[in-house]
């Protein structure tokens, strides 16, 4: 029964561990999106009626 019992905590924590590496993994790539996004927006150079006015 002990080692049953170990096989299933080992098998809930794996689970929990689990989970928790794919929020993680979501919020990293939804953080590498945002970052990707305004370098992508910084990189757009300004208009050129704007550069005429300087």
């Amino acid at each position: 029964h002990r080692v049953s019992f170990k096989v299933k905590l080992l098998f809930e924590e794996n689970r929990a561990l689990d989970e928790a590496n794919k929020r993680l993994l979501c919020l990293l790539e939804k953080e590498q999106r945002d970052r990707s996004e305004r370098k992508h927006s910084l990189a757009i150079p300004p208009s050129r009626s704007a550069s005429r006015r300087a």
